[in-house]
C-alpha cells in the first residue's frame, strides 16, 4: 500500500505515465492477492504469493484506505 501511495504521489507531482501504471498494478495486487472477497477484508501478510496471516489489523486497513484514496485522487476510478 505504501508503494501505491508513493507512485500515486509521484504521478501527481511529475505526471509520468509509468507511475500511473505502477499505481494501477499495486491496486490490482492488493485487490487480487490481499483482499478476501468473502469478507471484504485484507490479509496482513503474504509469503510467496500465499496468505500466511489473514488478520485484519486496523493499522493495515488504514494504509489500504490511504492507497485507494491516493489512487482515486489521480483519477483511477476503479479505486472507488
Amino acid at each position: 500500500t505504501r508503494f501505491i501511495f508513493n507512485y500515486a504521489k509521484g504521478y501527481l507531482y511529475f505526471g509520468k505515465d509509468d507511475y500511473l501504471k505502477r499505481t494501477r498494478h499495486g491496486l490490482d495486487y492488493i485487490r487480487n492477492t490481499h483482499r478476501n472477497p468473502k469478507t471484504g477484508g485484507y490479509a496482513w501478510a503474504i509469503y510467496d504469493g500465499k496468505i500466511v496471516d489473514d488478520t485484519n489489523h486496523c493499522y493495515g486497513l488504514a494504509f489500504v484506505m490511504l492507497a485507494y484514496a491516493c489512487a482515486l485522487r489521480i483519477g483511477i476510478e476503479e479505486a472507488r
